[in-house]
């Protein structure tokens, strides 16, 4: 590596850094390995190769050594190969938002010091944390329902505080108090929190600040902050990426309880600890509690989502078709996660779709269906609670659901043209059933929550 190479990675680096010393001393602790996998060999050779145009290896090694993670799509990568130069490609990254953002998250958690001592006489509180901000309905409700069985389980209004890093265009759903969003890394704050309860939702399905970060979880260990996860999804392939893996064992390792959502995370999960258990979604587990009937009407209403597999982007195009066909006029379909991008893109194709924040705006928008088909698990749950006739597609969580409710049959990972079969013919629609929720089911989902939130707080400080 030419000196000539160390100087402008060295440079650029600080210059985006806002002399910010932890972060530049974690640069010093770069490789010359490290910075020599930035370039292909011949441009190890003359500072000369900064001026050519970049290939596919010096885009993925870019973005693995600043930004921690592949690029994201096929168009990404397109993009960043049209770059001029190496040395324009480098500085699009280092000039990103999210190399700024993850600048400043370093920043925020170079204040947590384990050296320092902090004399509070605030009320010590249970703070809940999770993606609760990020615009999906499912993560939305996560708070709320976990605060329920807390405070059913004995903790008063004052006791519990949530907070969310993620925050989008409109707020979750929470009676007691919120926190900032960068309450988590208040050093004062959670070093005086009677415990932290990571959870609900897919919080180790893709990278949720700060949980992977070691720096964090050294300082909450060490502080001796009793943390548990309650009812969380994550995947082995997530939780085995070399970015994380490390971070990951430690989050799941150290936690007081570990509790995991779905078939697929508890096998992940219990591959870290042992004694992780199975714990239905808090969402999920809430709302059952309460069934209603709604007014049954004409419609078929559709939950979709933005397709991440070959199954939802077959499942999308055959729903798209149908919508647009004469037979679509008997159709409405809604969103749940109106805030993400990849969502919006595909409600363009759905003119007159709907959308849901919150469990009640979604109970209003099912009013008048007589029929449900969900690519999304709380949609599931929220029709079964209406006592709609429910077809369920694409994701295993679901089909466990929907065996839980004694219509596995009414699932569909495959074969979609039986699914718009059914939506087209009314005696096939009456064939179809909805979920049989015994009160055995329900009074289990209950108390297997308020088990797990007793013994939290038996485990507080």
């Amino acid at each position: 590596m030419s000196a000539l190479d160390l100087r402008e990675i060295y440079f650029r680096l600080r210059n985006n850094l806002d002399a910010n010393s932890s972060s530049s001393e974690a640069l010093g602790n770069i490789t010359l390995k490290d910075l020599a996998r930035l370039l292909s060999e011949a441009c190890i050779e003359t500072s000369q190769d900064w001026h050519r145009k970049p290939n596919g290896n010096d885009v993925d090694e870019l973005f693995r050594l600043i930004l921690k993670r592949d690029v994201e799509d096929t168009k990404a990568y397109t993009n960043h190969l049209s770059a001029n130069s190496v040395r324009e490609l480098l500085s699009t990254i280092l000039d990103s938002d999210e190399h700024k953002i993850n600048a400043a998250k370093e920043a925020l958690l170079s204040t947590l010091q384990l050296d320092i001592d902090f004399c509070s006489d605030s009320r010590k509180q249970f703070i809940l944390f999770g993606a609760y901000g990020n615009g999906n309905l499912g993560d939305a409700e996560q708070a709320q329902c976990i605060s329920y069985f807390l405070k059913e389980s004995g903790l008063s209004t004052t006791d519990i505080a949530s907070t969310s890093w993620e925050n989008r265009d409109y707020s979750y759903p929470f009676s007691e108090r919120k926190l900032p969003y960068n309450a988590i890394l208040d050093p004062e704050r959670i070093s005086n929190a009677s415990m932290i309860v990571i959870g609900g939702g897919g919080l180790l399905g893709t990278p949720h600040f700060p949980l992977h970060n070691e720096r964090w979880l050294d300082f909450i260990i060490g502080r001796k902050v009793p943390y548990v996860l309650w009812s969380v999804g994550g995947g082995h392939c997530h939780l085995s990426d070399i970015n994380f893996e490390a971070a990951y064992n430690k989050l799941i390792s150290h936690a007081s309880l570990v509790a995991a959502r779905d078939e697929e995370s508890y096998v992940a999960i219990s591959k870290i600890r042992s004694d992780a258990i199975f714990l239905e979604d808090p969402v999920y587990a809430a709302n059952i509690q309460q069934l209603r009937s709604i007014r049954e009407g004409g419609k078929i209403h559709a939950i979709l989502k933005h397709p991440v597999n070959d199954c939802e982007s077959q499942f999308v195009n055959h729903i798209r078709n149908y919508y647009r066909s004469d037979a679509g006029k008997n159709l409405t379909v809604s969103f749940l996660e109106p805030c993400n991008p990849n969502e919006r893109q595909i409600m363009n194709d759905f003119p007159g779709c709907r959308t849901a924040k919150n469990i009640k705006e979604l109970d209003h928008v099912l009013t008048g269906a007589r029929l449900g088909v969900t690519m999304r698990l709380h949609g599931a749950a929220v029709m079964a609670r209406n006592g709609l006739k429910l077809i369920g597609v694409c994701q295993p969580k679901i089909r466990a659901l929907l065996e839980r409710y004694g219509i596995k049959d009414q699932f569909f990972d495959r074969g979609f043209e039986d699914v718009l079969a059914i939506m087209r013919d009314d005696v096939r629609i009456e064939s179809i059933r909805s979920a049989d929720i015994s009160q055995d089911l329900i009074k289990k989902l209950r108390e297997d929550q308020l088990s797990f939130a007793r013994t939290c707080i038996s485990l507080a400080r």
